[in-house]
């Protein structure tokens, strides 16, 4: 789904082909590659998205083991496209696809399909939560809705026992569909994990706590005084400390409610 309307080309062959084997061009890599999106039902890859990776092509992303551009599938229309690089570490985007399939709750995006070089899922349209408190530095009820429900996602998350790695650096880990305060989705599992004591709350706490944007702390911007910071990290400890199910619920709702008075 679209937020709104977008100017988007199809890539020729050549430039599918670079995208597909990025960072360097190959024909073997290409011929394999293009013959398992053939497979995988991909119709389509745009040149599309914020990155610019040469003259003329753009991506959703970029990082140092994938691109993510915006393509089309047969069954599910335009899609996000995570594309092994042929120079990652990561040896597959497998175990990846199966966290996110694991991860079926509402802040995370459907996947739809994996392979050891792709991975197909849900096109999340929206802004990071990085440009969502640059939007919003000025709205502080707004912002604080949008931190109420990344800690109600990051539960969820703690409750099936998935961690996320790099939620403790959130800026561009997590979308807003639409720049929605109540649609936060966490986008990148790569180096998430199972675990049987997630502690994606305290991370997203100690973020809220020291975090800063434009040189301004995320804490004067909510205007946590001292006391509310002290009692909001003493449930943070608590929480930490449990694996209680009931009781991490109902810690999560009282930081929800310091937060909100």
């Amino acid at each position: 789904m679209f937020c709104r309307s977008y100017d988007y080309i199809v890539l020729d062959m050549k430039n599918l082909c670079r995208v597909l084997c990025f960072p360097s061009f190959d024909d073997i890599c290409c011929r394999d590659r293009f013959r398992e999106l053939v497979r995988l039902g991909i119709t389509s890859i745009y040149s599309f998205g914020e990155i610019l990776l040469w003259n003329g092509v753009r991506v959703v992303g970029k990082g140092h083991s994938a691109v993510v551009v915006l393509a089309h599938h047969v069954e599910y229309g335009d899609i996000a496209l995570k594309i092994r690089r042929i120079d990652s570490k990561s040896i597959s985007l497998e175990y990846e696809g199966f966290i996110l399939r694991k991860a079926r709750i509402s802040f995370a995006p459907k996947v739809y399909m994996y392979s050891r070089d792709f991975l197909l899922r849900e096109f999340v349209d929206g802004c990071t939560l990085e440009k969502f408190l640059e939007v919003y530095s000025h709205q502080p009820k707004v912002i604080l809705k949008g931190f109420e429900y990344i800690l109600r996602g990051a539960l969820e998350l703690d409750l099936i026992g998935i961690d996320l790695v790099e939620i403790s650096r959130p800026h561009k880990q997590i979308i807003y569909r639409c720049c929605n305060s109540s649609e936060p989705l966490f986008i990148d599992f790569e180096s998430a994990k199972i675990s049987p004591r997630p502690l994606n709350i305290t991370k997203v706490i100690n973020f809220l706590i020291k975090g800063s944007i434009e040189n301004h702390r995320i804490r004067d911007i909510l205007r946590l005084n001292d006391d509310k910071v002290t009692r909001i990290l003493e449930l943070a400890k608590q929480y930490k400390k449990t694996i209680d199910r009931e009781l991490r619920k109902r810690l999560v709702e009282e930081i929800v409610e310091i937060l909100n008075k």
